[in-house]
């Protein structure tokens, strides 16, 4: 390894990959913002990173694309504010949106990890969550004054905001 620490060296080949794929992905006619959202997580699966951006290309145009990202974006902004790791208290869900939300979080995680779906599979059910998502938020204050509520509440948002980071950084997409 000489000079550089391993981890430097792992670093450096990350970059590398990255950059390769990237570039693979422009030549693909992939819109950059697309290949950022993509990009953004740890590399795992190469051809599986391809396949999302590839989905997000397709669906790009599609009658309510925009309102899905921008329902995923809104989670993945307030999850920001989670300072405290609280498990979810379902005792502490005060209206039919929050039970609504989270019953809808649980079956799109339980098929995700129980069932061998494809990435456009995958979109459509983050996508399903739009719904809900917007209820919630139309009928929920997530930053309660009470502090329990509060953490719960966000804890739901950063639950859901990792299913939706799994897929792909969806606040990296241009929607106008």
């Amino acid at each position: 390894i000489g000079e550089k620490g391993e981890e430097e060296l792992f670093n450096e080949l990350i970059s590398f990959f990255k950059l390769r794929l990237k570039h693979y992905l422009q030549e693909q006619s992939i819109r950059y913002d697309i290949i950022d959202a993509v990009l953004e997580k740890d590399i795992t699966a190469l051809p599986t990173l391809v396949k999302k951006a590839f989905v997000l290309q397709t669906k790009k145009d599609a009658n309510g694309f925009k309102e899905t990202i921008e329902a995923l974006s809104r989670v993945l902004t307030i999850a920001n504010k989670a300072t405290e790791d609280v498990e979810i208290d379902e005792s502490l869900f005060e209206n039919e949106y929050e039970k609504a939300l989270y019953k809808q979080y649980v079956d799109v995680s339980f098929t995700l990890q129980t069932n061998e779906v494809s990435e456009e599979e995958f979109f459509d059910k983050l996508a399903s969550l739009q719904g809900v998502i917007n209820d919630f938020f139309d009928h929920t204050m997530v930053m309660a004054e009470d502090q329990a509520l509060k953490n719960n509440r966000l804890a739901l948002m950063s639950q859901l905001a990792d299913l939706i980071i799994s897929f792909a950084n969806v606040k990296e997409i241009v929607t106008k």
